[in-house]
């Protein structure tokens, strides 16, 4: 798992933690923040910070003084509490990037707003147009009003099940490259509007963060489709109450006239059935907003004879029905479509796990035990020192439904460092850095063997539930070269959808047993080579380990 700095925005206020810790729902701005502080920390090396435990700790004590039981497998309501947090220290007080997405979302709403509000006015207007010589023709009132609305509808709702029973994917039309699009604008205002007020590595970690949301953090792709449809729809529901309210208007101020023409030979009788199929919706409540046989038979426009011969009665009695029309098959599609919309991305929200890989690594370092020593230096005889105290920050929440399942891992690491490693250090490491429990160790292939020996070993336990989470030990100085990232990500496609892996880069062997520390560049060169993977559920980290021949 999978998108400005707080004076910039005096409008909006950053709750603090310390005032309340009600649950409070995740909306769109709280999740880009959480990911984009969560990236931060782990590129930086900062997963493991101890402020982490704290924060938790903290939220914990909050929850005995307010009386709220607290359930330790609830990531949702920690790390939204760690996030209020994060948000008063930097890259986040330099940069909040969620709120500067959403503040361009709501500027985008507004003007959509009036778009429609205008072009909903003015195409009414002239549709509505009467010089006393020409009445408003009601057929291509409706077809130019309703006849686009109509297809737009029919394509959403093809769309919607050719993609619900997977025949076509989103990323195979229109809609993706439209987010893409999207958010690329919004990256470069999002730049626009902070790069007087934050570094110019803030702005770049936010670029390449943004750049990346729908790609590497898949439940992005949903919320923002969902957020881009009630903006369509916002769209069709203010023209729409525009064309009505200057229907209402026109009709109310001056004189307007409605006819119907046809070259075809129709008759008064099929016009009427028409009008009574589409008034079918109204009809039990107001049966009488339809124009009668009498007023489609008074209303019929012939060219050479003009509309003298025609009674005044007639010739507006079709307004009722037209205004009924748009509300019905205009605004009321829109308004339940709108409000779709908004349960759909609500629903995806609250369906967020937090169960990515970096969000196991910050889980297990909230709940990491941290133990450190006080004593005292040695005194006189008659004062003997005080005996070393074992100080606990706190004791571990109780064991949870989610911890009772042991996360089994499995290590697959090169022959030559199995041979020089620790096997019991380095499952140790694993489990204090991320919490998993290595069951099982793979050893590559040498030299003198080939892949299918790496693969034989592999399909035997595919679906073993150590195999859901993979450990790589690689030495740094080896680059990711094209082989071996073709290699991980066939490793990857092995693995079940929701199935981890985990990259822990060591140095170059020295004497004593001992391990050079990690190049940096080697570092970000493994580093960006994952990350064009796009994978929410693969990262890399640093390991220190000592070798047996110390």
């Amino acid at each position: 798992m999978p998108f400005s700095a707080a004076s910039m925005l005096p409008q909006a206020t950053i709750k603090s933690p310390s005032n309340s810790n009600a649950p409070r729902e995740w909306q769109l701005e709280d999740l880009i923040d959480f990911d984009f502080a969560l990236e931060s920390a782990s590129k930086s090396g900062k997963i493991s910070d101890h402020q982490h435990r704290e924060a938790f700790l903290q939220f914990q004590k909050e929850n005995d003084r307010n009386g709220t039981k607290s359930n330790s497998t609830e990531r949702s309501k920690a790390f939204r509490y760690w996030l209020d947090k994060q948000r008063q220290r930097p890259p986040l007080a330099d940069a909040l990037p969620g709120q500067l997405f959403c503040r361009g979302i709501r500027t985008l709403r507004t003007l959509i707003y009036l778009a429609a509000l205008l072009s909903g006015t003015l195409m009414t207007a002239a549709l509505l147009r009467y010089d006393g010589t020409q009445p408003t023709n009601v057929a291509g009132f409706l077809s130019l009003l309703l006849g686009g609305q109509l297809v737009l509808l029919a394509a959403t709702g093809a769309g919607f099940l050719l993609r619900r029973f997977g025949i076509i994917r989103w990323e195979s039309g229109i809609i993706a490259p439209g987010i893409h699009f999207c958010l690329n604008r919004c990256v470069k205002w999002i730049q626009q509007n902070v790069q007087e007020k934050s570094s110019a590595e803030s702005r770049l970690r936010m670029q390449a963060f943004l750049g990346s949301v729908t790609r590497k953090h898949s439940h992005y792709q949903a919320i923002i489709l969902g957020i881009l449809s009630t903006l369509l729809q916002s769209f069709g529901i203010w023209f729409n109450v525009a064309a009505v309210a200057t229907t209402l208007f026109l009709v109310t101020v001056s004189d307007r006239a409605f006819g119907w023409q046809s070259s075809l030979n129709l008759s008064s009788q099929e016009i009427h059935h028409v009008t009574q199929r589409i008034a079918s919706p109204w009809s039990f409540i107001l049966p009488s907003i339809a124009p009668t046989i009498t007023e489609i038979e008074g209303s019929r426009i012939f060219l050479k004879d003009g509309i003298k011969t025609l009674a005044n009665q007639n010739l507006v009695s079709w307004w009722p029905f037209l205004a009924c029309s748009l509300l019905v098959y205009g605004f009321a599609p829109r308004f339940l479509l709108w409000l779709g919309s908004h349960w759909f991305v609500r629903n995806r929200l609250n369906q967020i796990r937090f169960d990515s890989l970096t969000c196991d690594r910050l889980w297990e370092s909230m709940n990491k035990q941290e133990l450190r020593t006080s004593g005292s230096a040695l005194g006189k005889p008659e004062n003997p020192p005080p005996p070393l105290e074992m100080v606990a920050l706190q004791e571990a929440p109780p064991m949870s439904e989610e911890k009772k399942e042991e996360p089994y891992a499995l290590v697959i690491v090169e022959p030559e460092l199995a041979k020089r490693s620790s096997q019991n250090k380095i499952d140790t490491a694993i489990h204090e850095l991320i919490g998993w429990t290595v069951s099982r160790w793979i050893k590559l292939p040498d030299e003198t063997q080939s892949s299918a020996v790496f693969w034989e070993q592999v399909e035997p336990i595919r679906n073993e539930a150590s195999f859901e989470r993979i450990v790589l030990i690689q030495e740094a100085f080896q680059p990711p070269i094209r082989e071996t990232i073709a290699w991980i990500k066939e490793l990857r496609a092995t693995q079940a959808p929701n199935g981890k892996m985990m990259i822990y880069l060591v140095g170059r062997p020295k004497e004593a047993g001992r391990r050079q520390e990690v190049c940096e560049t080697n570092h970000q060169v493994w580093t960006q080579s994952v990350d064009a993977l796009h994978d929410n559920n693969l990262a890399v980290s640093l390991l220190e380990i000592i070798d047996d021949n110390e």
